[in-house]
């Protein structure tokens, strides 16, 4: 067993491995070594993860851009469950 190992049910699924591989957009050659893929949009650490990131960062175009897109998904995040609401009543109590 692999450390980080989660186990659901009889599975194991491993917390780190090789699942994406990445290419730069400006020239398109594969990036070596090592990169984490980040899903903030459906967890909430990789969120909250970003959103240091953007406090420490000393690229400031690169915080504005990773505070624009966190507020981003607030938002939506927001609207759907404005929505909901208006469907089925306030339920965030």
């Amino acid at each position: 067993m692999l450390l980080g190992d989660i186990w659901k049910g009889k599975r194991a699924m491993r917390s780190l491995y090789n699942e994406y591989v990445i290419f730069r957009i400006d020239g398109g050659t594969q990036v070596q070594g090592f990169c984490f893929v980040l899903q903030p949009e459906s967890d909430p650490v990789a969120f909250d993860a970003l959103a240091y990131y953007a406090k420490l960062t000393p690229n400031k175009q690169l915080a504005a851009d990773l505070r624009r897109e966190l507020q981003d998904i607030v938002d939506r995040e927001n609207d759907v469950d404005e929505g909901l609401a208006a469907a089925y009543g306030d339920v965030r109590q």
